[in-house]
């Protein structure tokens, strides 16, 4: 697990320049709502398709993901 503090941290995590934040509702009763922190332009830059986390959310986000993301509860990330 990594300490990510500010957004420069995120931004290395990640690998991009503009991140955004999905809320994202799981089927999870112990954790219902997760934070999935994301490459803004992943799809836009070719970002390949993050065949997990698309998987994993997109029954109930509908989307793709494209690029590395950061999966965390929420508030956890400032």
């Amino acid at each position: 697990m990594v300490k990510v503090s500010d957004g420069d941290a995120l931004r290395k995590e990640i690998g991009c320049t503009m991140f955004q934040m999905v809320p994202v509702h799981t089927q999870m009763p112990a954790c219902p709502l997760v934070e999935v922190w994301l490459d803004e332009e992943g799809l836009l830059n070719g970002g390949d398709l993050n065949r997990t986390a698309t998987q994993y959310f997109s029954p109930v986000n509908a989307g793709e993901f494209h690029g590395n993301v950061v999966i965390a509860a929420p508030g956890v990330v400032p």
